[in-house]
C-alpha cells in the first residue's frame, strides 16, 4: 500500500476489483481493519462510525453510533468464535442490508 502523509484519506472505487485510498487533505483519519476478496471495512474513529462496502455489487452501508457499537460488538463476536475464517467473517458481513453507493 501506498504511504499517505499522514493525513486523512479517502477511497476510491476504481473499477477494476480495487479500492485506491488517497490524501483528502481534511482531518478525518480512517482505519482500513478488514479487506477481503469480497468486502472492504473502514473504521473512521473520529466519527465513531465503520464503512462496509460490498466490492462485487459496490453497495454499502455507513454505521455510526448506536448502530457503531452494535456492529462492532457483532464483529467482536464473530472474531471470538472457534476457528473463524476469512469466509465465515465474510458470510457476516453479508448479512448487512447495503445499499448502492455514490462513488465520485
Amino acid at each position: 500500500m501506498t504511504e499517505l502523509t499522514g493525513a486523512p484519506v479517502a477511497v476510491r472505487w476504481e473499477g477494476n476489483g480495487t479500492f485506491v485510498a488517497y490524501d483528502t487533505g481534511m482531518v478525518t483519519p480512517m482505519n482500513v481493519i478488514y479487506d477481503s476478496e469480497n468486502y472492504f471495512l473502514v473504521e473512521y474513529p473520529a466519527q465513531h462510525g465503520y464503512e462496509l462496502v460490498d466490492k462485487h455489487t459496490r453497495y454499502g452501508a455507513f454505521f455510526q453510533g448506536n448502530a457503531a457499537e452494535k456492529f462492532a460488538q457483532s464483529m467482536r463476536d464473530v472474531m471470538a468464535e472457534d476457528n473463524v475464517s476469512i469466509e465465515r467473517f465474510d458470510e457476516f458481513l453479508g448479512d448487512f442490508d447495503l445499499k448502492p453507493m455514490l462513488c465520485h
